[in-house]
């Protein structure tokens, strides 16, 4: 790639599943533990979401779908593999398969989801990358006063009164 600007993800971690209905399942798992790994289960719904779909599409390329599959009949075995990368502002999945026409992406216009597909040696990848949001600092805020300062609080009996007065009157 030639003058393109490359980033080096911060973190980085994948796996390898047989192209069958299983690899869907275990792939979502993958996600969530993954990405509740590197403190970032805030966007486990979202993600597993979009691995499910890129990881089915995957399987019907190259894969078997049926649920009951016969071992005995398959002639050979197809892999995928399922990558996360993890940058400063988005999280990219990334899904390889064997097969060598891309899929039909979404138009993406206004999607704050990315998507694209890239060509391999042996096959494509097509890839999701999702935005993190950058967090903002929350204020150490205690939701109730500490107790001894509960205790010098007296209620505003002006207020009590008021209060009182306006409900009687409905």
């Amino acid at each position: 790639m030639r003058g393109a600007f490359v980033t080096t993800p911060l973190f980085d971690d994948g796996i390898r599943l047989v192209a069958t209905r299983t690899a869907i399942s275990c792939s979502r798992l993958f996600v969530a533990y993954t990405l509740d790994k590197w403190g970032a289960g805030f966007l486990v719904d979202e993600a597993v979401l979009v691995v499910d779909e890129l990881v089915t599409n995957a399987v019907k390329a190259t894969g078997v779908m049926d649920e009951h599959v016969r071992w005995t009949e398959v002639t050979h075995i197809e892999l995928i593999t399922v990558r996360l990368l993890g940058f400063e502002t988005s999280i990219r999945i990334e899904v390889w398969d064997s097969a060598p026409n891309p899929p039909a992406l979404p138009d993406d216009t206004g999607e704050v989801i990315k998507r694209g597909c890239y060509p391999t040696a042996r096959g494509k990848v097509v890839w999701a990358e999702l935005p993190v949001l950058p967090r903002r600092p929350t204020p150490d805020v205690p939701l109730r006063p500490p107790p001894d300062e509960l205790e010098r609080t007296q209620p505003d009996l002006d207020l009590v009164r008021r209060v009182e007065d306006g409900l009687e009157s409905f």
